[in-house]
């Protein structure tokens, strides 16, 4: 249990931000943890137009108030159909919805965002705000991924198997560590590396052990697990590519979890293509959690 734990949740009415909530909650009542909605606002593009194409500007106090109003509307609304969980009063700002958030999170909170959103003005999609979040909160993100209108909804696995992405970073390190701190208790970790030849010219390629590529990868998943104290752990190395395979495997998961950066164990590369892939191709709830890379 990890009672005491702030969940900070975005919150827009969107669709996106409903399943955020719903997802939360479900989550803090399984941990027992405090939600902490997040409101954010800002003036209409049109009221920051000068007269004659612009509109009246209301004062700064008279939108703050409207908006806190607005945010106990939305809360008690998203929260409809949730289990019965604690929750703290709104935190109502000014400002862009990424910023706010990552402003009002601590490295020690969870944070989450729906995979879309909607602003002040209707239809403005603020998918950029996941992203956003996932590479400048100071904090673990977890991204829930919603269908684009007119498509199907998006069925959640619930099959308790946590795929958890790992590159002997210290932030895939960090990413085991949650996903053992957070994972319900029944849940396997599945801890996948996604290895391959790293080729940089066709010359090269023949100088390139694979078998050692290979043992090298399981004895880094070797390392990875022993990182694991309340779960039960299975491995996965794969060759290919991370961004597509996670993506592929992570359909079959209940959620996934990856450090923010890594590195590769022969060649020092950012790793932040694989999370911004996986933020924009997102399959399942998807938990970014940031770590340091030396």
């Amino acid at each position: 249990m990890l009672e005491g734990q702030r969940i900070v949740v975005g919150v827009d009415g969107s669709a996106g931000s409903i399943a955020a909530m719903t997802w939360a909650a479900d989550t803090a009542a399984r941990v027992g943890a405090t939600i902490v909605p997040v409101v954010a606002w800002e003036y209409p593009t049109l009221a920051l137009l000068p007269f004659p194409a612009g509109m009246p500007v209301p004062p700064v106090d008279a939108m703050q108030a409207d908006s806190e109003v607005r945010a106990e509307v939305l809360v008690e609304a998203a929260l409809a159909s949730a289990p019965a969980v604690e929750v703290a009063d709104p935190i109502v700002r000014q400002g862009s919805p990424g910023k706010v958030l990552c402003d009002v999170t601590d490295p020690a909170d969870l944070l989450v965002v729906g995979s879309r959103g909607l602003g002040s003005v209707k239809g403005v999609l603020l998918g950029s705000v996941s992203a956003h979040c996932a590479t400048a909160a100071p904090c673990p993100v977890a991204v829930i991924p919603v269908a684009d209108e007119g498509d199907e909804p998006i069925a959640h696995v619930a099959n308790g198997v946590i795929l958890v992405g790992v590159d002997g970073s210290p932030s895939s390190d960090d990413a085991v560590r949650w996903a053992d701190a957070w994972a319900p208790e029944d849940a396997t970790l599945t801890l996948i590396h996604v290895w391959n030849v790293p080729v940089t010219s066709a010359a090269s390629a023949f100088s390139i052990d694979a078998e050692a590529l290979e043992d090298a990868a399981k004895h880094l998943l070797d390392n990875a697990a022993c990182l694991v104290e309340h779960h039960k752990v299975d491995t996965l190395r794969v060759r290919g590519d991370a961004r597509t395979e996670l993506a592929m495997r992570g359909r079959e998961a209940e959620m996934v979890v990856i450090g923010a950066r890594g590195h590769s164990r022969f060649e020092r590369f950012l790793m932040g293509s694989v999370a911004d892939h996986t933020v924009h191709h997102l399959v399942a709830p998807t938990v970014i959690v940031n770590g340091s890379s030396d």
